[in-house]
């Protein structure tokens, strides 16, 4: 009789363990690879940006999985970030400017935010994951920000 109880568990167990494995799907994905390698004139198409400043490209067809944030962080020291929450990227949430503090981006679709200041990192919210970011190199010759990735 105990080996016929031992089956029985089993056989009751496994469905039930499958189940929480199921149940427990890891949200993260993989942020969509976008080629992008795009020249901006500083002074023109990112309207004299200066430290501490940010300007949105959100032409997402041009630039980008969905669109990009240009943030200045010194005289020639630039980043360039995906407009996409990274948190569930196949929604395609774009961030949108957080109100209450400057340079903090914030997702409509999961309320994660993020610091521009701080390279992307998540201020709160469910995401962990960094926002996308591209290489960005600043051209002082020509005052040109080059990025791609």
């Amino acid at each position: 009789m105990p080996a016929k109880k031992t089956k029985i568990i089993y056989f009751l167990i496994l469905p039930w363990f499958l189940f929480l494995l199921q149940g427990c799907e890891d949200d993260r994905r993989p942020f969509p690879y976008v080629h992008v390698n795009v020249t901006f004139d500083i002074s023109t198409q990112l309207n004299n940006l200066q430290i501490g400043q940010y300007i949105i490209k959100d032409d997402k067809d041009t630039y980008g999985y969905g669109g990009l944030i240009i943030y200045r962080s010194g005289r020639s020291t630039f980043y360039a970030f995906d407009l996409a929450c990274p948190f569930r990227p196949q929604n395609k949430c774009l961030l949108k400017e957080d109100d209450t503090f400057d340079n903090l981006m914030k997702c409509p679709c999961c309320g994660s935010s993020y610091q521009l200041a701080n390279e992307g990192r998540p201020f709160n919210g469910p995401s962990t994951q960094p926002l996308k970011q591209y290489e960005a190199f600043y051209i002082e010759a020509s005052n040109q920000l080059k990025v791609t990735n």
